[in-house]
């Protein structure tokens, strides 16, 4: 059982105390306890580096420099981090990311993938919206948007907009 102690550490129960997470985290053992502050290196944040200042501000963590990398606790890569990637062998840090995020990110691919779901499991993947691959599935988008549209009429709605998304670029780019 982990219980919140102050902003950004926790303290394991007895049981937990050699967890592998156990370094990076505020313990509490009878009436000693050890502070560590936890570092995350930034020197890769790049787009998102104002918001990463803004929450380790707010969890009392530390922002290193790319010329502590090896003693960070967190590597943190705005974009992407390959699976290959060998900058931080020597280093028991974390990277912010997990192998196989390239793919999600791709919009295309995780919409398919997404679909797949849909299909198997409909209830459970309804939480975002119908998706149409054009030019493959171009006859099913018109032949939906008009249904679509005549339920909009019928039910005194504005029309349903549909925003279309190309699969390259990013961030508006």
């Amino acid at each position: 059982q982990i219980s919140r102690l102050q902003s950004g550490q926790v303290s394991p129960n007895k049981n937990s105390i050699n967890s592998p997470s156990s370094a990076i985290i505020k313990h509490e053992k009878n009436t000693n306890s050890i502070k560590y502050s936890i570092t995350v290196d930034t020197s890769k944040a790049r787009t998102n580096l104002d918001v990463v200042r803004l929450c380790l501000r707010e969890l009392r963590w530390k922002e290193s420099s790319s010329d502590t990398t090896l003693h960070s606790d967190i590597y943190w890569h705005a974009s992407s981090y390959h699976e290959g990637n060998t900058d931080f062998a020597l280093s028991t840090g974390r990277v912010n990311k997990f192998p196989g995020m390239n793919d999600l990110l791709r919009k295309v691919h995780l919409s398919r993938l997404l679909n797949n779901m849909r299909l198997l499991f409909p209830n459970e993947y309804d939480f975002y919206p119908r998706t149409w691959f054009l030019p493959e599935q171009n006859q099913q988008f018109k032949d939906d948007i008009r249904y679509i549209h005549q339920l909009d009429k019928k039910c005194n709605r504005q029309l349903t907009t549909f925003i279309v998304k190309p699969s390259g670029g990013s961030q508006g780019e």
